[in-house]
């Protein structure tokens, strides 16, 4: 099983948006967190589900979660998330 890390940058974007969320909608907010988590799960198991973002970075692809796109490199068996 492979396991995900955040990076700096994408722990401040996460903590921003749901900061951002949660001034309309605290229990939005929470959901937010919990999809981010859902969908990190998900892609640490199957890395190269996706949009393939090759053009811009080698290996790099991206998720959807709501209105937010998750940016994943997947390095040896880590994916590392690296921003919002």
């Amino acid at each position: 099983m492979s396991r995900y890390v955040f990076t700096i940058q994408a722990r401040l974007d996460i903590k921003e948006i749901n900061k951002f969320i949660g001034r309309e909608n605290t229990q939005a907010a929470s959901r937010f967190i919990d999809a981010v988590e859902e969908k990190c799960k998900v892609l640490a198991d199957f890395p190269n589900m996706g949009r393939s973002f090759d053009y811009l970075v080698p290996s790099l692809r991206g998720f959807s979660v709501g209105n937010y796109l998750i940016f994943i490199v997947k390095l040896k068996m880590v994916l590392k998330l690296s921003g919002f």
